[in-house]
């Protein structure tokens, strides 16, 4: 989807790379999920209409 949106160019591909080395050590270092009241994620496999219907499932185990 990233591709999809910005493209595959050398300098995005770059700039995705060094997010990366950033980004994975903060998430896991500062573990965000485990203060956040709520996580959106991908969408969900139950069947819903997402222009009309919002699907809330409950928290997993940590």
């Amino acid at each position: 989807m990233l591709v999809a949106r910005d493209g595959d160019s050398p300098e995005q591909l770059k700039h995705v790379a060094n997010w990366l080395l950033e980004e994975l050590p903060f998430m896991l270092r500062e573990q965000p999920w485990a203060r956040a009241t709520v996580i959106v994620a991908s969408p969900p496999q139950i069947d819903h209409d997402p222009d009309t219907e919002l699907v809330i499932a409950p928290p997993t185990s940590a």
